[in-house]
Protein backbone atom coordinates (compact mmCIF):
# COMPACT_ATOMS: atom_id res chain seq x y z
CA UNK A 1 0.00 0.00 0.00
CA UNK A 2 1.38 3.45 -0.58
CA UNK A 3 0.86 6.52 1.23
CA UNK A 4 -3.08 7.24 0.53
CA UNK A 5 -4.01 10.64 -1.14
CA UNK A 6 -6.70 13.42 -0.85
CA UNK A 7 -9.83 11.48 -2.18
CA UNK A 8 -9.09 8.35 -1.88
CA UNK A 9 -11.53 6.07 -1.06
CA UNK A 10 -10.86 3.23 1.66
CA UNK A 11 -13.51 -0.13 2.21
CA UNK A 12 -15.93 1.88 0.05
CA UNK A 13 -17.08 4.06 2.37
CA UNK A 14 -14.03 6.62 4.08
CA UNK A 15 -12.92 9.21 1.78
CA UNK A 16 -9.43 9.97 2.57
CA UNK A 17 -9.26 13.97 3.51
CA UNK A 18 -5.77 14.22 4.51
CA UNK A 19 -2.66 12.88 5.66
CA UNK A 20 -2.33 13.90 9.34
CA UNK A 21 0.74 11.86 10.52
CA UNK A 22 3.34 9.13 9.24
CA UNK A 23 5.81 7.39 10.98
CA UNK A 24 8.40 4.62 10.80
CA UNK A 25 5.54 2.21 11.17
CA UNK A 26 2.44 3.69 10.05
CA UNK A 27 0.03 6.48 8.80
CA UNK A 28 -3.04 8.27 10.29
CA UNK A 29 -5.29 9.53 8.00
CA UNK A 30 -8.29 11.84 8.47
CA UNK A 31 -11.17 10.25 6.45
CA UNK A 32 -15.18 11.15 5.91
CA UNK A 33 -17.20 7.97 6.74
CA UNK A 34 -19.76 8.11 3.75
CA UNK A 35 -22.84 6.02 5.55
CA UNK A 36 -22.37 7.64 9.11
CA UNK A 37 -21.28 11.52 7.55
CA UNK A 38 -18.73 11.69 9.97
CA UNK A 39 -15.33 12.63 10.16
CA UNK A 40 -12.95 9.80 11.48
CA UNK A 41 -9.30 9.14 11.54
CA UNK A 42 -7.85 6.12 9.95
CA UNK A 43 -4.75 4.38 11.38
CA UNK A 44 -3.16 1.32 9.45
CA UNK A 45 0.66 -0.04 8.99
CA UNK A 46 2.61 0.96 6.33
CA UNK A 47 3.56 -2.39 4.20
CA UNK A 48 7.40 -3.32 5.89
CA UNK A 49 5.37 -3.32 9.43
CA UNK A 50 2.07 -4.88 8.08
CA UNK A 51 4.62 -7.83 6.57
CA UNK A 52 5.72 -8.82 10.22
CA UNK A 53 3.41 -11.18 11.86
CA UNK A 54 4.71 -9.91 15.04
CA UNK A 55 4.00 -6.32 14.65
CA UNK A 56 0.30 -7.33 13.10
CA UNK A 57 -0.56 -9.03 16.26
CA UNK A 58 0.87 -6.30 18.25
CA UNK A 59 -1.18 -3.55 16.61
CA UNK A 60 -4.38 -5.75 16.20
CA UNK A 61 -3.61 -6.20 20.09
CA UNK A 62 -2.87 -2.79 20.95
CA UNK A 63 -6.43 -1.70 19.16
CA UNK A 64 -8.32 -4.12 20.93
CA UNK A 65 -7.29 -2.96 24.55
CA UNK A 66 -8.02 0.64 23.55
CA UNK A 67 -11.08 0.53 22.61
CA UNK A 68 -12.21 -1.68 26.01
CA UNK A 69 -10.62 1.98 27.80
CA UNK A 70 -13.79 3.95 28.30
CA UNK A 71 -12.67 8.15 29.08
CA UNK A 72 -12.42 10.85 28.29
CA UNK A 73 -8.55 11.48 27.77
CA UNK A 74 -8.32 8.88 25.69
CA UNK A 75 -9.00 8.34 21.65
CA UNK A 76 -11.99 6.09 21.03
CA UNK A 77 -11.45 2.83 18.75
CA UNK A 78 -14.65 2.61 16.67
CA UNK A 79 -13.44 -0.80 14.39
CA UNK A 80 -10.14 -2.49 13.24
CA UNK A 81 -9.90 -4.92 10.05
CA UNK A 82 -7.98 -5.29 6.98
CA UNK A 83 -7.98 -3.17 4.20
CA UNK A 84 -7.89 -4.84 0.49
CA UNK A 85 -4.36 -4.31 0.44
CA UNK A 86 -4.01 -6.36 3.50
CA UNK A 87 -2.74 -3.96 5.64
CA UNK A 88 -4.75 -4.13 8.99
CA UNK A 89 -6.25 -0.71 10.42
CA UNK A 90 -8.16 0.90 12.60
CA UNK A 91 -10.92 3.28 12.67
CA UNK A 92 -10.99 6.49 15.74
CA UNK A 93 -12.46 9.05 16.56
CA UNK A 94 -10.86 12.66 15.08
CA UNK A 95 -9.92 15.48 17.29
CA UNK A 96 -9.60 18.26 16.34
CA UNK A 97 -7.04 20.50 18.02
CA UNK A 98 -3.05 21.22 18.02
CA UNK A 99 0.04 18.64 17.42
CA UNK A 100 1.24 18.08 20.62
CA UNK A 101 5.11 17.66 20.17
CA UNK A 102 4.67 21.12 18.05
CA UNK A 103 2.91 22.24 21.18
CA UNK A 104 5.48 21.36 23.48
CA UNK A 105 8.32 22.10 21.28
CA UNK A 106 7.36 25.55 21.65
CA UNK A 107 7.61 25.44 25.40
CA UNK A 108 11.36 24.33 25.05
CA UNK A 109 8.98 20.62 26.80
CA UNK A 110 9.09 17.12 25.72
CA UNK A 111 6.50 14.21 27.06
CA UNK A 112 8.57 13.82 29.66
CA UNK A 113 8.02 17.62 31.47
CA UNK A 114 4.26 17.64 31.10
CA UNK A 115 4.16 14.52 32.84
CA UNK A 116 6.13 15.98 35.87
CA UNK A 117 3.04 19.04 35.92
CA UNK A 118 0.66 18.31 38.62
CA UNK A 119 -2.26 16.60 37.54
CA UNK A 120 -1.06 15.23 34.34
CA UNK A 121 0.65 12.31 34.45
CA UNK A 122 -2.99 10.10 34.70
CA UNK A 123 -4.02 11.98 31.32
CA UNK A 124 -0.82 11.57 29.62
CA UNK A 125 1.74 8.79 31.04
CA UNK A 126 0.35 6.35 28.19
CA UNK A 127 1.43 8.83 25.25
CA UNK A 128 5.27 8.52 26.97
CA UNK A 129 5.06 5.00 27.03
CA UNK A 130 3.88 4.19 23.58
CA UNK A 131 5.18 6.62 21.39
CA UNK A 132 7.66 8.69 22.04
CA UNK A 133 8.30 10.52 18.91
CA UNK A 134 4.67 12.01 20.15
CA UNK A 135 3.55 12.16 15.84
CA UNK A 136 0.47 12.67 15.68
CA UNK A 137 -0.52 13.08 19.04
CA UNK A 138 -3.23 15.95 19.28
CA UNK A 139 -4.51 18.19 21.98
CA UNK A 140 -8.46 17.81 21.57
CA UNK A 141 -9.40 21.32 22.00
CA UNK A 142 -12.99 19.62 24.25
CA UNK A 143 -10.54 18.05 25.89
CA UNK A 144 -7.39 20.53 27.41
CA UNK A 145 -4.51 20.02 29.17
CA UNK A 146 -5.68 22.20 32.27
CA UNK A 147 -4.92 24.93 30.05
CA UNK A 148 -1.35 25.39 31.22
CA UNK A 149 0.26 25.05 27.72
CA UNK A 150 -2.36 27.54 26.02
CA UNK A 151 -1.26 30.35 28.77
Amino acid sequence: MTTPCEGDVLLGKYVVEKVLGMGGMGVVVAAHHRQLDERVALKFLLPEAAANPEVVARFLREARAAAKIKSEHVTRVFDVGTLESGAPFLVMEYLEGRDLSALLGQHGLDVGDLQQRPGQRPRIGGVGAGHRQLRGHRLNSRRPLAGELDR
